[in-house]
């Protein structure tokens, strides 16, 4: 019985969940990533702006929001500028324009805490993973579905994956750290 079949799975969406969350955690530069997950109020509903407009990069500061239509081009502005990320708006009357204001030092060590919170709480889904999976095999040892070898072996791995795993934590987590404090 392995119970190590598909961790990596779900030890890898960890990291994906993770990456995603950092995309929201802007560095000065533009990104769709920062505003795609903003929610509108538009249609009597809360909306991802991704499902109702086209978003594109327009420079290094300043990223296009073209809605599919024009009616909910007030609901967008409303739903960014209330975003709490600090953008500027431009309602053209065709589109909104986000502009990314330069972070201070101040602001950037500020994201720095956030994205090391969300590497933290990455870490912690990797423990509670690690916590399931060990419960099971204990569980299966007691019901006499495995050696004592076969128990030791399982543990074993399954740490060596979680040291890999946390590994891949750090080094995402640097890499945004780089990336904020650089801008």
């Amino acid at each position: 019985m392995n119970f190590l079949e598909g961790i990596d799975q779900e030890l890898d969406r960890v990291i994906k969940f993770l990456e995603n969350e950092y995309t929201s955690l802007h560095t000065g530069r533009a990104s769709t990533g920062l505003i795609e997950d903003i929610d509108v109020e538009a249609y009597g509903a809360k909306t991802p702006l991704k499902g109702i407009a086209n978003i594109s990069v327009l420079d290094s500061k300043t990223i296009n929001v073209q809605p599919w239509d024009k009616g909910v081009i007030s609901f967008i502005e409303k739903g960014v500028r209330e975003s709490g990320l600090n953008l500027s708006v431009v309602n053209t009357g065709e589109l909104v324009r986000v502009i990314i204001p330069e972070l201070t030092a101040e602001r950037r060590t500020e994201f720095v805490r956030i994205a090391k919170d969300k590497a933290e709480e990455a870490r912690v889904s990797v423990r509670n993973q690690r916590h399931e999976t060990i419960e099971k095999i204990k569980k299966a040892k007691t019901n006499g579905e495995m050696s004592e070898d076969e128990v030791s072996s399982q543990e074993k791995e399954l740490q060596k994956k979680v040291e890999i795993y946390n590994k891949k934590i750090d080094e995402v987590f640097l890499s945004k750290e780089k990336d904020l404090l650089e801008g």
